[in-house]
């Protein structure tokens, strides 16, 4: 069964509370870098939904080894350490124990779960190594109810299945059975706007890391998803976490070179029918030439969404987007076997092509439009060819 919860960010507003009062989210994954741990407690104090077993608090580590404007509130919590080396690791171990002290100490109080403090890694070498070291240690030193090892991996690893496989030896041996791993895919940086599009053979090694992990009885949480979330549901994470920006949705090593920047926003509209998040703009395009309910995700939204983008706000959209992958988690969810959830997700990936070809066809003498169209729905191939991949990667037989 796979939770879905609200990666946390900047301009939270009423967002989360609202979110989990409408029941279309089980939980949050916030965000110290964002707003001070003290803040956090006392708006988890505040919020009935809000427990010590959905709350997370990603330590953010893996700003570690980088300035202290990128570090933001971090630099003042904690005794958070920053620009922090190899050396540091080896011979400044004081250091990093009075930081793990002082981090249990603020988030005890609001949470029964730890994710471990972990580097970005972009190659099995020494912050790999010290990512698992500190997950140890904190397994030794620490009472928490579940561990998670925190685990940001560049995409650039998923290359390769050889690469894959390494690091998947070294995870089988170092993580206890029923403990977790906080995964989050550092993405390659694109112009692209789809931004669920990944290239096929990388989705499928990662949708692979993911399946050997759970075989081991390792639970994992993605972090920064978004409509990709079918995909690790499919799998049957332990959760999935996603924001209301589309940064808080997915990663990309872009983060690391300067202080975050959020650019214009589009009224979107997420589609879990077509598995889609087109712009309400492009939509009006086509809308009067084909029956509009084909692309509806069951949400309150659905309608007023689609029927003039002004009478919606960026807020009910953002609901919106979280009551649709809520949905159609809860469709994967009741499916029992691994089989029936991957036969489930490649017959909604049909159904998304079949649309597809709906608007193609009554968009014929608009060139512009079925090009931005075609984007939009890039990703579902990757998908599909991803998923053939990964059965043939995992031997399994539908």
């Amino acid at each position: 069964m796979t939770k879905l919860l609200i990666q946390h960010g900047p301009a939270k507003g009423q967002k989360i509370q609202v979110a989990l009062e409408n029941k279309n989210s089980e939980g949050v994954i916030f965000a110290p870098r964002e707003e001070t741990i003290e803040a956090i407690t006392s708006y988890c104090n505040s919020i009935p939904n809000l427990n010590k077993d959905n709350t997370y608090i990603d330590p953010q580590f893996y700003y570690s080894t980088y300035n202290k404007e990128l570090a933001k509130l971090l630099d003042s919590q904690f005794n958070y350490p920053i620009e922090i080396s190899r050396r540091d690791c080896r011979k400044n171990k004081e250091m990093i124990y009075e930081y793990f002290d002082k981090y249990v100490d603020a988030i005890k109080p609001i949470t029964n779960n730890v994710i471990t403090p972990g580097f970005s890694i972009e190659a099995i070498d020494w912050k790999f190594d010290y990512s698992i070291d500190f997950y140890d240690d904190f397994k030794k030193r620490y009472d928490f109810k579940k561990y998670y090892l925190s685990l940001m991996l560049s995409a650039k690893i998923f290359h390769s299945k050889n690469d894959t496989e390494d690091i998947l030896e070294d995870l089988k041996e170092n993580i206890d059975q029923n403990d977790g791993i906080y995964l989050i895919i550092n993405h390659i940086p694109s112009q692209d706007n789809n931004y669920d599009s990944l290239d096929p053979e990388t989705l499928s090694n990662i949708l692979y890391f993911i399946y050997t992990l759970k075989q081991e009885n390792i639970d994992i949480i993605v972090g920064y998803t978004f409509l990709n979330s079918v995909l690790y549901a499919m799998l049957d994470c332990e959760a999935v976490s996603s924001g209301w920006f589309n940064k808080l949705r997915k990663f990309d090593s872009n983060r690391f070179d300067d202080v975050d920047k959020y650019g214009k926003r589009k009224k979107r509209y997420t589609s879990t029918s077509s598995l889609t998040y087109m712009t309400i703009e492009l939509i009006k395009e086509f809308k009067d030439d084909i029956d509009i309910s084909i692309l509806y995700s069951k949400t309150a939204c659905d309608e007023k969404a689609l029927e003039d983008e002004d009478n919606v706000s960026f807020v009910d959209l953002e609901h919106q987007y979280w009551e649709a992958l809520s949905n159609i988690l809860s469709e994967i969810n009741k499916e029992e076997t691994l089989v029936d959830k991957i036969k489930f997700v490649k017959n909604r990936i049909s159904i998304s092509r079949e649309i597809l070809e709906k608007i193609m066809n009554v968009t014929q003498n608009k060139e512009i439009v079925q090009d931005k169209v075609k984007n939009a729905f890039k990703h579902i191939d990757d998908w599909g060819f991803a998923i053939e991949l990964f059965e043939k990667k995992a031997s399994l037989i539908l």
